[in-house]
């Protein structure tokens, strides 16, 4: 038969068709054999983009109806839904079970039922305007369409979802201010306990020289020596088989190689490795100094980003748990993978903190490798943003610094957040 006779049988069977699944399934595998066979003739481009027209009527069709059913409990098809395979019960068939019945993949099934998103009148423009462009019209265009329909529809729906969970964290958890933040030094967490922490993310001093309070900041020579210190009282409150330690130090400083020195005693504590993400300082501008002015004598180069050190206690990085991961597929292509180097604005404290940690780099990390409901630990706590955005976020928090100032305006700021919340 010619091209032109079998789009016309196929238009035929396409207006005899009942409407359904059965039916227009058969169309669809009908339809696409009979593309398969226009290519290998090499047939004319208006007869492949009339067949495809026809076929996307079917896919179409097939995609509102699958739209309309309800998903099964867990995802499985319903026992005896149907009677004799090709008719449905007295009870309305459930999504699984209808790709069961017709032998659709669920990939497959998923990838159609985005054409339900899709307007007529957009998914008509989208037809003819590739038609009238002198281009071949394949269901890959068509699809393409509706690919950033679904995604957007997906994730409203899981924000919607997110949401409930977070206002009914947000009722019922509860926050023991002295409790929960206290004045203790990193290297003897005595109020954490043993394997307690799921997270724990901090920012902790670069000896630097920088005008903390409660002490002023480390000595340069007794750093490595802190650190490792530090380092082990980690490890110690750390769970077990899942913890994770998210450790934000610059690359390094005019005076000591600070990954490096964290790098080193988080392995040598136990800890094991993950590839770091790096943080450019967008800010830095021309505050960093230069050296010697247009001479080699004493050039200085410093490099404005910092780490953020992802390392793990137990046996595999993979973690298995029942608890909700808030992470949306968009933040996920633009940090996860190759997209290793992220942009974190710098923050500014009123009350004159000369560190205070980044609000939105505290979310991007939490949002990258923690779970709602964990409990998150900040041993270098500062000005509060740790465990603000932890309660903001639906984690819950424990948080301490060396410096009694610290602590109290931490207290004040997750008093402040939990009554904005609670309202």
């Amino acid at each position: 038969m010619s091209e032109l006779a079998l789009i016309q049988e196929f238009e035929r069977r396409l207006g005899a068709a009942g409407g359904t699944l059965p039916e227009l399934t058969e169309l669809r595998d009908r339809g696409h054999a009979l593309l398969e066979l226009f290519r290998r003739r090499r047939a004319m481009l208006d007869d492949k983009n009339a067949l495809t027209l026809r076929l996307i009527e079917v896919e179409r069709q097939i995609s509102l109806y699958l739209a309309g059913l309800p998903r099964s409990p867990g995802g499985r098809p319903a026992q005896n839904s149907f009677h004799g395979g090709t008719s449905f019960s007295e009870e309305a068939p459930t999504f699984e079970d209808a790709i069961q019945n017709v032998g659709l993949s669920r990939t497959t099934a998923w990838r159609i039922q985005t054409l339900a998103l899709v307007p007529e009148v957009d998914l008509q423009a989208h037809v003819h305007a590739i038609i009238a462009d002198g281009k071949e019209l394949t269901l890959k265009a068509v699809y393409d369409l509706a690919q950033p329909l679904a995604a957007q529809q997906r994730e409203q729906e899981r924000q919607a979802e997110l949401t409930v969970q977070l206002a009914r964290f947000h009722a019922t958890v509860e926050v023991d201010l002295e409790r929960q933040i206290t004045r203790q030094d990193a290297a003897d967490l005595q109020n954490w306990g043993d394997g307690e922490l799921d997270v724990l993310l901090t920012s902790p001093p670069y000896a630097t020289g920088q005008p903390y309070a409660g002490g002023g900041d480390v000595d340069p020579e007794a750093y490595p020596d802190c650190v490792r210190a530090w380092v082990a009282e980690m490890f110690r409150v750390m769970h077990p088989e899942h913890g994770r330690a998210l450790v934000v130090v610059p690359f390094d400083t005019s005076w000591l190689p600070v990954s490096a020195l964290w790098q080193m005693a988080l392995v040598q504590a136990g800890f094991k490795y993950r590839p770091s993400v790096v943080i450019h300082d967008g800010d830095a501008g021309s505050r960093l100094g230069r050296g010697s002015v247009d001479s080699a004598v004493a050039p200085a180069v410093v490099a404005p980003i910092e780490v953020v050190l992802v390392v793990y206690r137990g046996r595999t990085w993979a973690r298995s748990t029942d608890r909700v991961s808030d992470l949306d597929h968009y933040a996920w292509l633009d940090h996860a993978g190759p997209r290793g180097l992220w942009t974190s604005a710098r923050a500014h404290d009123p009350l004159g903190h000369p560190a205070p940690f980044s609000p939105s780099l505290v979310r991007d990390v939490l949002e990258m490798f923690s779970f709602r409901e964990d409990l998150v630990g900040d041993p270098f706590v500062g000005t509060g943003t740790t465990p603000t955005v932890c309660l903001e976020m639906g984690r819950r928090f424990v948080a301490s610094d060396r410096a009694a100032e610290y602590v109290e305006r931490t207290r004040a700021r997750v008093s402040e957040a939990r009554a904005k919340l609670s309202r």
